[in-house]
């Protein structure tokens, strides 16, 4: 399916729950979306997992946290006077480095995440959701050489979750931290010993913390 059109089939599923399960809760005036655009600083980080006859460990691959940014638009809806839920879409440009080595693993996603945001005091909130996430691409090396590793990729769509604070500043600005977790292995490589003998695979995972300031109509 074409994630442009899963945004929006997203959106307007969204939209319908929130406006049926808001019918009984929510003062006929408070009863609208809030629109918005953003951007976003993000600190990410791959994390390698060793596999071999059915158990898991982590590998000895060390990574260096690297920094990106994603591009944010955002639909909101009231549920009640303390609780709101979110449809976020973004590009995040996330990756990692590999430790002892002038190399990077660097990759985009499209994210698009459904959250519930609890108000804690004033307008500071908290929230956690679920999303699912495209890989565009993935690439490795230096950045002035870069490999693209997407064609090894076997399923690019990667199920996460999500969780964090925010608060509203005068109604107009949303900013906050929040950590977004793979669910899912976005590559995957044979490991083989001193012989050339395959003895297991290493898959990687992503993650990453992202500090945001959204401008809400």
């Amino acid at each position: 399916m074409n994630v442009f059109k899963m945004a929006i089939t997203g959106l307007i599923v969204l939209c319908f729950f929130i406006n049926i399960s808001a019918q009984e809760t929510i003062p006929e005036k408070s009863k609208k979306m809030k629109y918005g655009i953003g951007m976003g600083l993000n600190y990410s980080k791959y994390h390698s997992t060793f596999t071999h006859k059915g158990e898991s460990a982590p590998s000895q691959q060390e990574f260096d946290p690297i920094v990106g940014f994603s591009l944010l638009c955002s639909a909101e809806r009231t549920l009640s006077d303390r609780l709101k839920s979110t449809l976020r879409p973004e590009i995040a440009f996330v990756g990692s480095g590999l430790k002892g080595i002038d190399r990077n693993l660097t990759n985009v996603n499209l994210l698009i995440p459904i959250s519930l945001h609890a108000r804690l005091i004033d307008q500071f909130y908290i929230h956690g959701g679920v999303g699912i996430e495209y890989l565009v691409g993935v690439t490795a090396g230096r950045d002035d050489d870069p490999e693209l590793l997407t064609e090894n990729i076997d399923n690019r769509w990667i199920p996460s979750v999500h969780g964090g604070i925010s608060y509203v500043v005068s109604d107009l600005v949303d900013i906050g931290i929040k950590y977004n977790y793979g669910l899912k292995s976005l590559l995957e490589f044979s490991a083989t010993d001193s012989d050339g003998e395959i003895i297991g695979s290493i898959n990687y995972k992503n993650s990453y913390f992202q500090f945001s300031a959204i401008l809400r109509q």
